[in-house]
């Protein structure tokens, strides 16, 4: 152990560590944790989660005013996956590996990512903590003969990792400027004429009622958006979540058409908001609503234009 790796754990005993201090990272490689085709938390490796917990909250613990981000790492080889949770193994080669109880290539890494983020939500218990997912996919070399399940060339990654760093604030700043404006600064939303938003959650009436009432009944459905909205990240401003950046808002006529667009520029705590109607070309509207990579203006919009 290096001489300030001495004195940092001499300060940690004596209860003068600051958090300025603090490690910002702490990782555990809990290694290959489910049998071959597993997925499913069993109690062997339920303990072994458990264990990982505590030193997590302790972690967390010293530095109670900084939020944490709690990564599952999961990564699986290029060994071909069979699903031994759905179809345990019967020792027949000729019953075991047929292409029905086949995983896809990654689909096995990420169930396990998912089992585990699943089980962290349940029971770690650590204040503002934030638990994200990086599925790592299949790994390493690809299967070649002479086909050993077994070499650590294979072995080697097949693990998951548990890893928590202290949250760092970046220094982005808004920008008026859309073009400027890249997917990681902002959050997107899209509501439509069923009533709901793009995660099925139920909305607020006010952003579809009124975009869709003229809309006949038979069209008030999932595919008819009627309310778009951008939020800045939170690593661009604090309240990410309550100040939306901009919203358009989509009217539908009784012909199954748009026929007004109003832009909306405000928030949502009772400052004053700025409207506008636009064109259904208008190029900030096309920059944001396709701005994480998918075409959602020719998708929802465009071929909707009155």
């Amino acid at each position: 152990m290096r001489l300030n790796e001495n004195i940092l754990r001499i300060k940690e005993v004596m209860g003068l560590i600051t958090e300025q201090e603090q490690p910002k990272v702490f990782e555990i490689n809990l290694g290959n944790l489910f049998d071959s085709g597993k997925y499913i938390l069993n109690q062997q490796v339920i303990a072994s989660i458990n264990g990982v917990i505590l030193k997590l909250r302790e972690f967390a613990k010293k530095t109670p005013t900084t939020p944490v981000v709690v990564s599952v790492e999961s990564s699986e080889s290029k060994v071909p996956n069979y699903d031994r949770e759905k179809f345990p193994s019967t020792g027949d080669r000729n019953v075991d590996f047929t292409d029905d109880k086949k995983l896809g290539v990654g689909a096995l890494s990420a169930l396990r990512a998912k089992s585990i983020e699943d089980y962290l939500n349940k029971t770690l218990r650590v204040p503002n903590a934030k638990i994200v997912v990086v599925n790592k996919g299949a790994q390493g070399p690809s299967w070649k003969t002479p086909f050993n399940a077994n070499d650590p060339a294979y072995t080697a990654n097949q693990y998951v990792k548990l890893l928590a760093k202290l949250e760092t604030p970046v220094a982005t700043q808004p920008t008026t400027d859309y073009t400027k404006v890249t997917k990681e600064m902002i959050l997107t939303g899209s509501y439509y004429c069923n009533g709901k938003n793009s995660k099925g959650v139920v909305a607020s009436a006010n952003v579809y009622e009124p975009q869709c009432k003229l809309l006949p009944q038979n069209f008030k459905d999932g595919k008819h958006m009627s309310v778009y909205e951008t939020k800045w990240n939170e690593n661009v401003v604090k309240d990410a979540y309550v100040r939306p950046l901009l919203r358009w808002s989509f009217t539908w006529g009784s012909n199954n058409k748009i026929v007004k667009i109003t832009r909306i520029e405000g928030l949502k705590n009772g400052e004053n908001t700025t409207t506008k109607d636009i064109s259904g070309n208008d190029p900030e509207m096309i920059y944001y609503l396709n701005i994480n990579g998918t075409d959602v203006y020719s998708t929802y919009i465009k071929p909707n234009l009155g």
